[in-house]
């Protein structure tokens, strides 16, 4: 009976390995270029919440733009909320919030969306599946978890679709960073100061020595005769 026991969870261990192994393999090989970039807010609490669960499940495949503290993130925002979500699938302007999340796929054939997702959802298969699907011409919106509009975009036209409104800035100096090189300036112009000073003074005073030099040779000149 034992044997027959130990045979039985052999059998069940190899075929959870057998079913599921391929399954990760997929999910690991579909993460492996694919990104969520969510567009949000740093004072919205749905869009922290949705950053720390991004950063915790998916930290290698995760960007976030700040609207509210930068500028570029603002700009490119405005224009995909309205060219895109308002223009182009028929969302309004009460549907547009954040975070809102962009599914964006990159391999060698080209830059492809696969989603757009209004909502904080923390579920790891709900984007892994959006992570394993394939590119469209026709993008899914989800409000939530649920499937709502459809934002219609040609094969060719998902690369120049990233390349606009996909970014990501280099933050701006802050005033401290501005005050430490302000403070760094002004401390190399003193060291110059310092240095044209002492070479102004040792090329005056080998002047003087030289001169004082001259008018003592003279005196002894003039005595001896």
């Amino acid at each position: 009976m034992r044997i027959l026991g130990l045979l039985a969870v052999l059998f069940v261990i190899t075929t959870t390995v057998l079913v599921f192994n391929p399954l990760i393999l997929r999910c690991s090989d579909c993460l492996s270029n694919v990104e969520f970039y969510e567009i949000g807010e740093t004072t919205c609490p749905y869009c922290n919440a949705l950053k720390d669960f991004f950063q915790a499940e998916f930290c290698n495949n995760y960007y976030f733009c700040p609207i509210d503290t930068n500028a570029d993130c603002y700009r490119v925002a405005l224009d995909f909320f309205r060219n895109e979500l308002i223009g182009k699938a028929g969302l309004s302007v009460n549907d547009i919030g954040v975070p809102t999340t962009l599914v964006i796929k990159r391999n060698m054939s080209g830059n492809y969306l696969l989603a757009v997702v209004i909502g904080a959802i923390k579920e790891r298969s709900f984007w892994t599946t959006l992570a394993c699907s394939e590119p469209s011409s026709s993008i899914p919106i989800y409000f939530g978890d649920v499937k709502k509009y459809d934002l219609p975009l040609s094969p060719t036209e998902h690369s120049a679709f990233i390349n606009k409104y996909i970014i990501y800035p280099v933050p701006r100096p802050t005033s401290s960073n501005k005050g430490s090189q302000d403070t760094l300036i002004i401390g190399i112009a003193s060291i110059l100061m310092i240095v044209a000073g002492l070479s102004a003074y040792t090329i005056l005073s080998r002047r003087f020595t030289h001169a004082k030099s001259r008018r003592n040779l003279k005196r002894r000149k003039i005595e001896k005769k």
